[in-house]
């Protein structure tokens, strides 16, 4: 019965080659999932303010769709699509949450999102698969707080990092505060200065004398011997 086995067999793997060359493949096959991934387009010409204005725009505009649950923007140049990046700087990646019980298709969705940001400064280009790899090489996720005073931006900063930590599935949190040294803060008092005689600046010049470091100012060579003059 060998042969007959033996030919069975490799008729069998003849019919699943020819199966398989009918049968479609996809490396990421297209799925209806509950998040899709937006490619804000923005002209590099413009400043990054703007840019990041015409991003909360789009951003408006995707929440008022009623299947999108939420929408999460970021600059693409912390991003790395598969296989390719992206050379303008004004560029934002966006992921568009859905809900749960949504009652459009992500297709339908994807056309929605286009025809609500038509409008606006930019191109809005939607992938309504979730497999989506454009997050690859990425650097993580970083939030710019600016202003004027330090000690509320550090405390900002801290926040922050306090609140990241608690959610899942974040890793390596850093306030970009780094390690600081101790500081020591001098408030002069203008009016007590004043029956002394002196200034603000008089008195921070002749602080900032005493806290002066040795400094070396040149080096004087006499009989092949070199000597350091250091000014105190």
């Amino acid at each position: 019965f060998k042969p007959v086995v033996l030919c069975f067999s490799v008729l069998l793997l003849i019919v699943a080659v020819f199966a398989t060359t009918k049968i479609g493949t996809s490396f990421m096959p297209k799925m209806d999932s509950p998040q899709m991934m937006a490619t804000i387009n923005i002209d590099s010409d413009l400043p990054k303010e703007e840019a990041r204005h015409i991003t909360d725009q789009v951003v408006q505009q995707v929440l008022t769709i009623d299947d999108v649950e939420g929408i999460g923007a970021m600059d693409s140049s912390g991003t790395m699509s598969f296989g390719s990046s992206s050379n303008n700087p004004n560029n934002m990646a966006s992921y568009v949450i859905l809900k749960d019980d949504k009652k459009k298709t992500n297709d339908e969705i994807s056309e929605e999102i286009k025809e609500k940001t038509k409008s606006l400064n930019c191109e809005v280009t939607v992938s309504s698969s979730s497999m989506d790899t454009s997050s690859l090489g990425g650097s993580g996720l970083q939030i710019i707080v600016k202003g004027d005073d330090l000690d509320e931006l550090k405390k900002i900063s801290d926040d922050l990092v306090s609140m990241l930590s608690n959610i899942e599935g974040t890793t390596d949190i850093n306030g970009g505060m780094g390690v600081t040294s101790k500081e020591e803060r001098i408030v002069i008092n203008k009016n007590k200065a004043m029956k002394y005689g002196l200034t603000v600046a008089q008195v921070f010049q002749q602080v900032s004398s005493k806290l002066s470091t040795e400094t070396t100012s040149t080096t004087l060579t006499i009989n092949s011997e070199d000597y350091p003059v250091i000014i105190v």
